[in-house]
């Protein structure tokens, strides 16, 4: 599962390329607030001009946001931001702690952070986020990406089931009866948690 199903304010047509400017994102984050009934999750595949502008960062996000969670994430899989309402609906405070593996940037000199996520901070989020998630959305999920790949003429996957634990990943993908093979591994997120009953 490539990424939690969200509502995309913007078109990810651009991928691979650099994507809309911050300025561009934001715009689109407003209109997309101001017609979606308040509190739905909004989300955007970002590329380049958003990782790499030093000015994304929730605040400017909150600002667009209109009271909606908002989660951003760099199409190659690395770097995920949040807004104030999305850290405050998955229960991560201002100062949240680092947890083992990943980290959250935060605003010079204090421990106040950003919005913004790398490794297994981020894959956290992801957790989070597949936590709210019905079985039977990844099904559709699991379902739509191997007839994508049997049409290509993949005949088997391997699945790094970031987000997902290794025994709901596994019965996700029994519930899904795949048109193909496919290989669950295991992503633990504590060194303790384990993979599961497999």
């Amino acid at each position: 599962v490539a990424a939690p199903p969200l509502a995309l304010v913007d078109d990810p047509s651009f991928i691979p390329g650099p994507g809309p400017t911050l300025t561009e994102l934001l715009a689109l984050g407003q209109g997309a607030a101001e017609t979606t009934p308040p509190g739905t999750w909004l989300g955007a595949l970002v590329g380049s001009n958003i990782t790499e502008d030093p000015e994304t960062t929730r605040f400017a996000i909150d600002a667009a946001a209109g009271g909606h969670p908002v989660v951003l994430l760099a199409w190659w899989g690395h770097g995920t931001w949040l807004d104030t309402e999305a850290m405050s609906e998955l229960g991560i405070s201002e100062t949240e702690p680092d947890p083992f593996g990943g980290f959250y940037v935060r605003v010079p000199n204090t421990q106040v952070i950003t919005g913004e996520a790398h490794e297994y901070a981020e894959f956290w989020i992801r957790r989070k986020l597949y936590d709210r998630t019905p079985d039977a959305v990844l099904v559709g999920e699991y379902q739509a990406h191997a007839e994508q790949a049997l049409a290509a003429g993949v005949t088997s996957i391997q699945d790094m089931a970031v987000g997902l634990s290794a025994d709901r990943a596994a019965s996700v993908i029994a519930q899904a009866a795949l048109p193909i093979r496919a290989r669950s591994i295991c992503f633990q997120l504590t060194p303790g948690e384990g993979c599961g009953d497999r």
